[in-house]
């Protein structure tokens, strides 16, 4: 790989702080911990500039406001073999992200006055099982979650139901529900204030698998995973 490779969409400079700001993005709403993947590095790195890197932001959009979840940046060092490379990802908020970008570089990335960074000739990046692994904890979604219930789940027929706790305008929100690959499969504008009781989450024209319920609520968005067995 002699240049850059995003999974998501092309980024401006994005080591930078308004990296977030980046369009695009792959759907994602796991809080993982870190980065991990394989690497292999070859050629001459003679300048900071020629220093690969790789790059991993989460974001999570509401009413068309991206917010920065969590980032992280690791700088490559040669390796003749395939070599183990961690990058831990620092979270700036408590919520779940529901999209994530992912970049590789060759050689250090920046965009300036003077346009790209250029690529060492003879420098080659391989990069091989990219995953995302572990989970941080989301104290604040973990508490809005738990202020409601999403049952039964999993559900045979595809039928669940949300109830609230002691505070019933957590489910008079709007909500969507998404497939694995990101997919809409249903939206539900949200109920007048007043609303009571529950409020069922029919999917029972969806096949079998796990799709993502993210209701809006007073608190902020937050994220149930359904199983349909």
């Amino acid at each position: 790989m002699p240049g850059v490779i995003v999974l998501g969409t092309k980024p401006g400079d994005f080591l930078a702080a308004n990296s977030f700001d980046d369009p695009g993005g792959l759907p994602y709403t796991t809080r993982a911990a870190r980065l991990q993947f394989y690497y292999k590095l070859t050629g001459a790195v003679a300048t900071p500039a020629d220093r690969p890197v790789a790059h991993v932001s989460l974001t999570e959009t509401t009413a068309g406001v991206r917010q920065g979840v969590a980032t992280g940046s690791l700088f490559l060092t040669p390796a003749a073999t395939y070599t183990v490379a961690d990058l831990p990802l620092t979270y700036t908020a408590g919520f779940a992200p529901d999209s994530i970008r992912i970049a590789f570089s060759s050689a250090d990335y920046n965009v300036g006055a003077a346009g790209f960074n250029s690529f060492t000739v003879g420098n080659t990046l391989y990069v091989d099982d990219v995953v995302m692994s572990g989970i941080v904890v989301a104290t604040r979604d973990a508490q809005r979650r738990a202020a409601v219930s999403v049952y039964p789940n999993p559900s045979a027929t595809g039928l669940f139901t949300r109830a609230p706790g002691r505070e019933t305008t957590l489910v008079t929100g709007a909500y969507v529900v998404t497939d694995a690959p990101g997919r809409v499969v249903r939206r539900q504008s949200a109920e007048p204030a007043n609303a009571n009781g529950p409020r069922r989450v029919d999917l029972r024209t969806q096949p079998a698998g796990v799709s993502s319920l993210r209701p809006d609520t007073p608190r902020g968005p937050v994220v149930h995973q359904l199983l349909i067995p």
